[in-house]
């Protein structure tokens, strides 16, 4: 997956991440098509917040029914109890 480096005028950016390479690791590694899911996104990054050392992906992207539906199939996500 192709990763940017974290722009070093930006602290709190430490990563940004190709959308294309996101969706297309998905596909490769799950066999779940998550592409709509970034419609007119290109990057994601991943930031940090000096003050409380919290991390996270900007912008959010938000899983769908369907997606949560595909992921339903591992047992690595829903495992039997």
């Amino acid at each position: 997956m192709k990763r940017g480096r974290a722009d070093t005028s930006d602290p709190h950016l430490l990563e940004a991440l190709s959308a294309t390479d996101l969706i297309q690791s998905w596909q490769q590694d799950f066999g779940v098509d998550v592409a709509h899911l970034f419609d007119g996104i290109d990057q994601i990054e991943l930031r940090a917040d000096a003050d409380t050392g919290r991390l996270d992906f900007l912008p959010r992207i938000l899983g769908d029914a369907a997606f949560y539906q595909a992921l339903r199939r591992f047992k690595w996500y829903h495992p039997d109890r």
